[in-house]
């Protein structure tokens, strides 16, 4: 009734030559949720319809309330915008009234734990998301090296030498976002180098010395560890070795000023002097009993020996494949000594697959 009387009465005015003025336009009521965390709201952008500018607002406790409205301090609830005539001066004569209903959203709390945020070389660590408040729907993950994910409980690996970032951000359904950064959560902490060589490999029982040089990188402490013999914890040691043919798995562990640590192995061989002895001359049966067998002699027990003698024709008249056995001047057959005479010897003799081989002449002096 209100809207024809308005329309009988502009009727009236306009037939007589007076202005109409009519009612004033707050816009149209709106409900709006926002996030516990957004940014402050401005609520006249979110009336709906066209408002006019120029009107005031009143809270939710009808007390006088200053847009825009934060959602840290303010309360939810039905806010108004008036636009009135007596107050404003608006051409218009008829005050209007808009409701913002205003909800205001939580937002999750975004935490994470690792099972592992430390390691030497690389690191790799099970991200667990550990976000409390209503039910989340996204996790995207920054890890800091370039890498991301968008699994909620993400495993990750750290290649790097490094310490990295991690950023965690989480939203609800309505898209409201938590995030949660950690400097420095992950380190990837740098690896020492264990190395070393020996002056000579193999060592020879006649010295049984091994002279080893470390070559080792960023590492602040040593132990060598040589099985039967001891720990050592000098940079560069010099052990006595029994003088025995061995093989010694020799360990160097090392430790970085970080604690990070590392071990290099290697074999370290003591070996008897390959060396062989050979006569130029024997005088089998002239009765003194010396020098009246042609035995090389070796400083070694080789794994496999052989002697072979040769007339001046080619022809083999001895052989022995034991080292304690030589030639005492007689044939094949042992049917007569040889005569007096130059004659070929070929000695084969094998010791850690190393062969050891001569050829030349011996003289029997009668």
């Amino acid at each position: 009734m209100r809207n024809i009387h308005c329309l009988l009465l502009s009727i009236i005015l306009l037939l007589q030559g007076i202005q109409v003025l009519g009612q004033c336009d707050a816009g149209d009521d709106a409900e709006v949720t926002i996030c516990a965390n957004d940014e402050p709201l401005d609520l006249f952008e979110r009336l709906n319809g066209a408002p006019i500018t120029g009107g005031y607002w009143i809270d939710p406790f009808d007390a006088a309330f200053t847009n825009p409205f934060d959602p840290l301090t303010d309360a939810p609830g039905i806010y108004k915008y008036i636009v009135d005539t007596d107050l404003t001066g608006t051409p218009c004569v008829v005050n209007d009234t808009a409701e913002v209903d205003l909800t205001i959203a939580s937002v999750p709390v975004a935490t994470f734990n690792m099972d592992n945020n430390e390691s030497c070389g690389s690191l790799t660590t099970q991200f667990t998301n550990t976000t409390i408040g209503p039910g989340y729907t996204t996790c995207v993950w920054d890890f800091g090296d370039g890498g991301s994910s968008t699994a909620c409980n993400p495993i990750h690996t750290f290649d790097q030498v490094g310490c990295y970032d991690i950023i965690f951000t989480t939203s609800n359904g309505i898209g409201c976002e938590a995030r949660d950064t950690v400097f420095s959560a992950a380190c990837v902490k740098e690896e020492p180098v264990a190395a070393f060589e020996l002056k000579e490999n193999p060592i020879l029982t006649t010295s049984a010395i091994a002279e080893f040089i470390n070559e080792s990188m960023n590492a602040v402490t040593f132990e060598w560890i040589i099985p039967d013999v001891g720990n050592f914890n000098d940079i560069n040691p010099i052990v006595s070795l029994p003088a025995k043919e061995e093989t010694y798995f020799v360990c160097l562990e090392v430790m970085a000023a970080n604690g990070c640590e590392d071990t290099y192995c290697s074999n370290v061989l003591v070996r008897d002097d390959v060396i062989m002895y050979v006569p130029n001359a024997f005088t089998p049966s002239n009765g003194d009993n010396v020098n009246n067998i042609f035995l090389p002699r070796l400083t070694f027990v080789p794994e496999r020996y052989e002697l072979l003698i040769f007339d001046r024709w080619g022809n083999e008249i001895f052989r022995s494949n034991d080292p304690s056995i030589g030639w005492n001047g007689s044939t094949v057959e042992g049917g007569y000594f040889a005569p007096d005479s130059y004659y070929s010897y070929k000695i084969k003799a094998v010791k850690n697959a190393e062969v050891i081989e001569r050829i030349g002449q011996v003289m029997i002096l009668r």
